[in-house]
């Protein structure tokens, strides 16, 4: 009786041990907490750069790029030409004037970017 006793307690201990280190969507507890809402935030492109230059959102969020200048205009992450800290954060390639480009922060972190046609012009965003 105690052969079929133990191993059955120790296998209901397991389970219980799990949905305690799991929340109640079946995430590990230790993961990072995730946005429960998502938002658009817009940062227009324009001659003199990025306006707003900083921002900070939840990861998750969304930042809508507003090419508002005459030329055409290419947000990228650092490091310029390579944009590989956050490769994804690149649109491949430029914007034309009046044209938009959307990207969601997946990732958590201090983020800075520049105008890949005219690297002088940078930005940061802020993803919590």
């Amino acid at each position: 009786m105690t052969k079929v006793i133990v191993p059955g307690v120790l296998v209901l201990a397991g389970l219980l041990g799990a949905f305690w280190w799991m929340d109640d969507e079946g995430v590990p507890n230790n993961s990072p907490p995730r946005p429960t809402l998502t938002k658009e935030v817009v940062v227009a492109m324009t001659k003199d750069g990025f306006m707003p230059n900083k921002v900070t959102i939840h990861y998750g969020d969304t930042v809508k790029f507003v090419n508002e200048d005459t030329q055409d205009r290419w947000p990228a992450s650092n490091i310029h030409p390579t944009h590989a800290i956050y490769p994804e954060f690149d649109p491949k390639s430029s914007i034309k004037p009046g044209g938009t480009w959307f990207f969601t922060f997946t990732k958590a972190g201090i983020w800075r970017y520049h105008d890949h046609l005219l690297p002088s012009l940078i930005g940061t965003v802020v993803a919590e």
